[in-house]
């Protein structure tokens, strides 16, 4: 029997993963939610445009605690293959500092 959620938040846990897994997250959470359901995601959307957010090798070099981003035309687009509508909402810098979230 499949257990579905009626809505979840998650508070910017995603912004210490690579936007591989931000995506795979998002996917996932879409597919736990029961229709109609609701979900708050908080999400780095773009911290610095000269980095690559899919280079797991210069994530590995670079070591330590790191803050990733996945763009949201990306969120989007994951978020509505899955079947769930989506409504991205840019916040500024909120609770990243630099960028936008």
């Amino acid at each position: 029997q499949t257990a579905y959620l009626a809505q979840f938040c998650d508070a910017l846990k995603l912004g210490g993963k690579v936007s591989p897994l931000q995506t795979a997250y998002l996917a996932q959470s879409c597919d736990a939610l029961k229709p109609g359901g609701k979900a708050w995601i908080h999400i780095p959307t773009m911290i610095d445009e000269s980095r690559d957010p899919c280079d797991l090798e210069a994530s590995i070099q670079a070591g330590g605690m790191q803050m990733h981003y996945t763009t949201a035309a990306a969120i989007q687009q994951v978020v509505e293959e899955r079947g769930c509508d989506v409504k991205v909402q840019n916040r500024g810098g909120f609770g990243i500092g630099a960028g936008l979230s």
